[in-house]
């Protein structure tokens, strides 16, 4: 967390919690390894958003795990997340500047990734969403909360015109290189008319470049990195670099923790963006 604060000048971090760590884990080894982290975060001068890492329907679709990871890795039950969302609005819910984000990635089924407008998920996905705000809200929760729509939080579409009701909400949007899609006309399609309605956050972007063999989101500081962050800065979005690490992709550093390619671009574009 220092070197992300004072070399990278980052003033937010992301530190995700899996809905498999929540249910199976001995809970106090992990709020005191959370609270760890968190406070290194905030003693650092950074902000924290508190991720609930679930890649899935509430209480339907669950994306599968990756190999080698437990079979309820993303288990996306709302008991689970309710169970998660009331002790962390219990223990950090008076402290603003860490921010909640609610439902990492809601994905309806294996084929959510045909985008349509209008969208029949949104309407569903926020009453799920007041549920788990309400939990929040009633355990004391004064933070600020990031909720996103479906398609793996990179469709927005349905949320301008039937927003949530509560004050404090910011939306978040994912986006990856996606080779023949990487143009500031999808991005838009993308937001649904979002922009300058309601606060908006890329809570994950990023791409592989050719120093990555087998890329998932192949892509360059040309194809992508330029105009995706252009794309962001023209409309002031802030933003989070995915991933802090080397087993994770888009990675930003390599297993001897030097920067990818990728990771040296992300870096010039934070300390570009820093005001410290």
């Amino acid at each position: 967390y220092t070197t992300l604060s004072q070399t990278w000048h980052a003033n937010v971090v992301r530190i995700s919690i899996f809905p498999t760590q929540w249910k199976n884990m001995d809970r106090p080894t992990l709020l005191a390894g959370l609270s760890s982290e968190i406070n290194a975060a905030l003693d650092s001068g950074m902000y924290v958003i508190i991720s609930y890492h679930v890649i899935g329907w509430p209480d339907g679709y669950s994306q599968p795990a990756y190999p080698g990871n437990p079979a309820d890795t993303y288990d996306s039950s709302m008991s689970v997340a309710t169970s998660f969302w009331t002790q962390m609005a219990q223990i950090y819910g008076a402290d603003t500047r860490i921010i909640f984000d609610l439902w990492n990635e809601p994905v309806h089924d294996a084929m959510d990734y045909v985008g349509s407008d209008p969208n029949p998920y949104w309407a569903p996905l926020k009453a799920y969403y007041e549920t788990l705000i309400q939990t929040v809200r009633s355990n004391g929760g004064q933070n600020i909360i990031i909720a996103t729509g479906n398609r793996w939080a990179s469709w927005l579409v349905g949320i301008k015109d039937n927003p949530l009701a509560d004050s404090n909400v910011i939306y978040a949007y994912h986006k990856y290189s996606i080779n023949g899609l990487n143009t500031p006309a999808e991005w838009d399609k993308d937001m649904g008319g979002l922009l300058g309605v309601k606060p908006v956050i890329v809570s994950e972007w990023g791409y592989e470049d050719v120093d990555v063999s087998n890329p998932t989101w192949p892509g360059s500081e040309a194809s992508y990195g330029d105009p995706f962050t252009q794309w962001m800065d023209s409309h002031n979005l802030s933003s989070l670099a995915w991933m802090y690490h080397h087993d994770w992709t888009p990675a930003l550093l390599k297993a001897d923790k030097s920067l990818t390619l990728y990771g040296a671009f992300a870096q010039q574009y934070i300390l570009a963006n820093s005001s410290s």
